[in-house]
């Protein structure tokens, strides 16, 4: 068991990794709408409004060009 949990640390140490690289390289705004969506659980709706974006903007991923 202690083996298990060496081995599933150092998988979630890389994977942390992997992804800390993937969004590091996104536009802010981009990873931003991912970050809230995907990993905190909010809805479309929440997210647009924390970040100041139209639904319409957020849905269709012109959120570069709406105001902020």
């Amino acid at each position: 068991p202690a083996a298990n949990r060496d081995w599933a640390g150092t998988v979630d140490t890389q994977l942390r990794a992997r992804i800390s690289v993937i969004l590091g390289a996104m536009a802010p705004a981009y990873r931003d709408v991912l970050v809230r969506r995907d990993i905190l659980g909010e809805s479309n709706e929440e997210a647009a409004a924390a970040l100041g974006l139209t639904l319409e903007a957020l849905k269709s991923g012109s959120i570069g060009l709406a105001p902020r």
